[in-house]
């Protein structure tokens, strides 16, 4: 059962306006990692989008294996564990150092602020120029990225955890209203945030075994839950629009792409968003399966065991390289921004970060393990890398 929110703009009219703002963010991707900007300016009556003076200048050129310095990086300002950094405009907000949540300039990497009710462990999500955060009691902020005080607070969200958003709405893991439980059992509900006034669209049980990895596009939201079950909701209203049955035994996070949404397991999986029909499928060969996918410039990057590869968006065919890597688990999504494609070099807390040419499919280099163990946490926008490990945060150059 799907409880809808409070009327106001839930008429046809609004729901109109609504669904084609929402296909109008297809090509956008996952909005909680690539910066959060996408489609903000049809929201403001922009036609085109502006330009973005933050912007770092790629590489010109580099030495094979020969890691560039970061562009800047900063010892103990960031928390031990967190989501990873937001970038959003000039801004990239992280997991703070003592609590809370805090925001550098995305050039120099220069103190903007700190919002210190926030708690990062509930998640960070950027879109439509909004820095989406919670706190301790499950409100939902929407902050300014400019200063970090709210521009409204969602007080009966009751949010547990962010999963994702797309131009106009935030969707969050939620707690069961008056004690229900899903149908599989397991505690926890979907609700749908309005990114304009904080109001609560709908609240839906999940249809997949929390906790879930999520991406919300073209009017979906794709939920790929801890058991390895697919779901994709219907944003204006919370009902099951498709789903795929056992794809794998673990969440990978969804990536989705110009209508497409792409999904690692046993098989990678390219299906259409609105409806789940099937584009094509590639099976892994062993039995570790495939790791969370990237989408970009027409091609699928997702690891194979512990081999990237790089196939067609069109039909999964292989598109001239792979690159072997150490993963004994199942790799994340890769970080694409640019030429550049970033992930860690293995799953070891010890692990470097791989630095591959798009246009050659090589490494490019490796930056060398840091000196603290524990899991990297990468974001990318304006042609940088932003990459979260330990209590160090840092922004990498790209070619």
């Amino acid at each position: 059962m799907t409880e809808r929110g409070k009327p106001g703009s839930a008429g046809p009219a609004a729901l109109s306006r609504r669904r084609m703002l929402l296909t109008a963010s297809a090509g956008a991707g996952v909005l909680a990692a690539g910066g959060g900007g996408a489609a903000w300016w049809l929201l403001s009556g922009r036609e085109e989008r502006p330009e973005e003076p933050w912007k770092a200048e790629p590489l010109a050129s580099y030495e094979p294996e020969v890691a560039p310095p970061p562009l800047w990086r900063l010892p103990r300002v960031g928390a031990a564990e967190g989501p990873p950094p937001v970038p959003i405009g000039r801004y990239v907000a992280y997991a703070a150092a003592g609590g809370g949540i805090a925001a550098r300039t995305v050039a120099r990497g220069a103190a903007a602020w700190r919002n210190g009710d926030a708690d990062a462990g509930r998640g960070l999500v950027a879109a439509s120029g909004l820095l989406l955060a919670a706190d301790v009691a499950g409100r939902v902020l929407a902050l300014d990225p400019e200063t970090g005080r709210p521009r409204w607070v969602a007080a009966a969200a009751h949010a547990t955890t962010l999963l994702a958003a797309d131009p106009l709405t935030l969707y969050a893991r939620t707690r069961s209203p008056r004690g229900r439980r899903d149908e599989q059992g397991a505690a926890g509900w979907i609700v749908a945030i309005s990114l304009k006034d904080g109001a609560t669209l709908w609240r839906s049980p999940s249809p997949v075994r929390l906790p879930a990895r999520a991406a919300a596009a073209s009017a979906r939201l794709v939920l790929y839950g801890d058991e390895g079950d697919v779901a994709a909701l219907d944003a204006t209203s919370g009902v099951v629009s498709w789903r795929r049955k056992e794809l794998g035994h673990a969440a990978l996070s969804p990536y989705t792409d110009d209508g497409m949404v792409y999904l690692g397991g046993a098989e990678l999986l390219s299906l259409s968003l609105a409806d789940g029909k099937e584009r094509w499928r590639l099976t892994a060969d062993g039995d570790r399966g495939w790791g969370a996918p990237s989408a970009h410039d027409g091609r699928v990057y997702a690891c194979e065991g512990a081999t990237l590869r790089a196939l067609s968006t069109d039909d999964g065919d292989a598109e001239g390289w792979s690159l072997p890597l150490t993963y004994k688990g199942a790799a994340p999504s890769p970080v694409i921004q640019h030429r550049t494609l970033c992930l860690p070099t293995t799953d070891s807390e010890r692990a470097g970060l791989t630095f591959c040419d798009l246009a050659t499919g090589r490494p490019a280099w490796t930056y060398p393990p840091a000196s603290t163990p524990g899991t990297w946490r990468l974001a990318a926008s304006g042609n940088r890398i932003f990459a979260a490990r330990g209590a160090t945060l840092s922004a990498m150059p790209v070619i």
